[in-house]
């Protein structure tokens, strides 16, 4: 009986420090997926804005792709076009882009106020990472604005 139960306390401890080891490096940041920022997150539909896309955690040298999606209507549409720089992660697997022309989006009815994903996706067009971002009609009452931007946006 004691030995089985030493068998049985030494696999509880084994098992713990396996798990204890994973949480810890996932928790550490190893394993992680690519990460996706968008630093100014809330846009107005204005000529002129612009969105600064960061990404990281992508292969040196990696081609990527940049997506966006309209929450309102569903339309995808690869925006690399219109960023500067290309998005091609440098030898630490990270890029900083911007996006400067999500006006002409706007003005052609394909990107309205709310909020939209953007997608990071390889050559092939499979999905790397992604962040939101929202678009708020600065000429509209601000009742109809997304609520995150009527919170962020000073009156």
């Amino acid at each position: 009986m004691k030995k089985l139960l030493s068998v049985l306390i030494a696999a509880v401890i084994i098992t713990g420090i396996v798990f204890g080891s994973t949480l810890v490096a996932s928790s550490a940041g190893e394993n992680q997926g690519p990460t996706l920022t968008i630093v100014n997150p809330v846009n107005s539909t204005g000529k002129g804005e612009k969105v600064a896309i960061l990404g990281g955690g992508f292969e040196p040298g990696q081609e990527l792709r940049v997506m966006v999606v309209d929450s309102a209507y569903g339309v995808k549409s690869d925006v690399g076009y219109a960023l500067t720089p290309a998005p091609v992660a440098n030898d630490a697997g990270a890029f900083a882009a911007v996006w400067g022309g999500y006006g002409r989006y706007v003005s052609r009815g394909l990107l309205g106020a709310g909020v939209h994903a953007l997608y990071v996706t390889d050559i092939e067009y499979n999905v790397l990472a992604h962040a939101t971002f929202v678009v708020y009609d600065a000429k509209a009452p601000r009742e109809e604005w997304p609520s995150v931007a009527d919170f962020l946006v000073p009156e």
